[in-house]
């Protein structure tokens, strides 16, 4: 385990959201494609996908909701006109409206106010954890650190292991139901509900999960453990029932969202210790948590007429599309 010792944060609050697929309308012929295309045009350069492939949207208001809404709203519970340290945001998938990045929006139409603002990209789910010494560059009083994460184009998922799928048994090969969110938690130095210790970051792999987890929880001795919802495959969770994971991965907050959504369901009693591993194809990345008492916890959804920014004066560009599809599929979707 690749550790460097600092000293533990404190979280006193947990906003989050979360919007599962089926909550999306697939569209054919978007009508913002023309802000949309350097998406597209990122999608095509780095994975060859093409540029007429169908995308998704979550619509509210006649709006569609980008990861930067998803952002703000969950920095909505925080006092207006309160004073910040800094912001980390962490988020690895790009924004629907790419030329319109996250952080600066942030800082733009959020009534808060930070001395620093970070941003954390390409980290995937082990930004949950490697926020931590991040943190430490800049916090003095209170700090905020915000998860969010939008998946844009449709396209087939590959299994959670597409380097070692031939090795794993028929039934452990496959993608895992990936659901998109935002989280914002409020940090801070001195003490608080929940006491973080950064307990660093390791190499794994399939053959290897297991041993890695149990050797892990007995290091740690924790009283629950949550894993990343999508490394199932890599652990069998029956053999140890203090375990947890969401039937969807929840991407780079999923260790965050279970557990505020644990949080809300249990009274864990002070001093209750927890852990959690955060983690992709190749690394995990572990923190230890204490529970002092229950944090501010809110969940968040967005309400149906409740307006998102959106750039101005869309057109329908489809014809700048090769081999696009027929714009009924929009239609459809939004009547029904």
């Amino acid at each position: 385990m690749h550790k460097r010792k600092i000293a533990p944060l404190f979280v006193n609050c947990i906003n989050w959201l979360t919007i599962p697929d089926q909550d999306y309308v697939l569209e054919a012929s978007p009508e913002d494609y023309h802000v949309l295309s350097p998406y597209l045009y990122a999608e095509k350069a780095y994975f060859g996908t093409p540029m007429d492939s169908v995308t998704r949207a979550y619509i509210r208001d006649g709006k569609r909701v980008t990861s930067g809404d998803m952002a703000c709203k969950v920095l909505e519970p925080f006092q207006k006109d309160s004073c910040w340290d800094s912001i980390v945001l962490a988020q690895s998938y790009p924004d629907r409206y790419a030329l319109n990045p996250p952080l600066a929006r942030l800082m733009e139409e959020t009534p808060l106010h930070f001395a620093n603002y970070l941003g954390l990209s390409h980290l995937g789910p082990i930004a949950a954890v490697e926020f931590i010494p991040l943190m430490h560059w800049t916090i003095q009083r209170q700090s905020l650190v915000v998860f969010s994460e939008q998946r844009i184009v449709q396209k087939k998922e590959v299994t959670d292991f597409p380097e070692q799928g031939n090795s794993l048994p028929q039934k452990e090969v496959g993608p895992y139901p990936r659901t998109d969110m935002a989280v914002a938690m409020e940090v801070n130095p001195a003490g608080g509900a929940l006491e973080l210790h950064y307990e660093g970051k390791q190499e794994w792999s399939s053959a290897n999960a297991e041993t890695i987890i149990a050797s892990l929880i007995k290091r740690y001795s924790p009283d629950q453990t949550f894993i990343q919802s999508a490394l199932h495959y890599g652990f069998d969770s029956d053999s140890a029932p203090a375990v947890h994971r969401r039937a969807e991965d929840a991407l780079s907050g999923d260790v965050w969202v279970q557990l505020a959504e644990w949080l809300r369901l249990n009274q864990p009693e002070t001093g209750t210790r927890v852990m959690l591993v955060a983690g992709d194809h190749h690394q995990l990345s572990v923190c230890s948590v204490i529970v002092h008492s229950m944090p501010a916890l809110n969940l968040l959804t967005f309400n149906e007429g409740e307006i998102c920014h959106e750039e101005p004066g869309l057109h329908d560009r489809k014809d700048q599309r090769t081999a696009a599809q027929d714009s009924s599929t929009y239609a459809s979707s939004l009547s029904r």
